[in-house]
């Protein structure tokens, strides 16, 4: 019997939880047909995070860049913004509210005027 490291743990473990959420995260929305989107930008330390709301009640609160590593913040506030209404875009559409690196690194190379 093969003994299991601790890198094929965690990658059991994530994969378990992203087909958890890959499951879960569509019954929620298709349970509620009515579904008003928004989003808050919030000050975080020297920079900025959001939340995104479904119907007035909290659905994410994201303090940091997601998809990167460590707990980096928006240095923008418009960088937290584009995030927020990529993320309900998406969800409107009936993805994944999830960010890929790509889409972080397309909203961190912008410049706001």
């Amino acid at each position: 019997m093969k003994k299991m490291t601790m890198t094929t743990k965690h990658t059991k473990i994530v994969i378990s939880l992203s087909l958890a959420i890959a499951l879960v995260i569509p019954f929620f929305f298709l349970s509620y047909p009515q579904k008003k989107f928004r989003y808050k930008i919030f000050k975080k330390d020297n920079g900025w995070g959001y939340e995104v709301l479904v119907n007035k009640k909290l659905f994410i609160h994201q303090e940091y860049i997601p998809t990167l590593a460590g707990e980096n913040i928006f240095s923008e506030r418009s960088q937290a913004e584009k995030t927020a209404m990529l993320i309900i875009n998406k969800i409107e559409r009936g993805q994944l509210p999830v960010v890929t690196k790509f889409e972080i690194r397309q909203i961190l190379s912008e410049t706001t005027p």
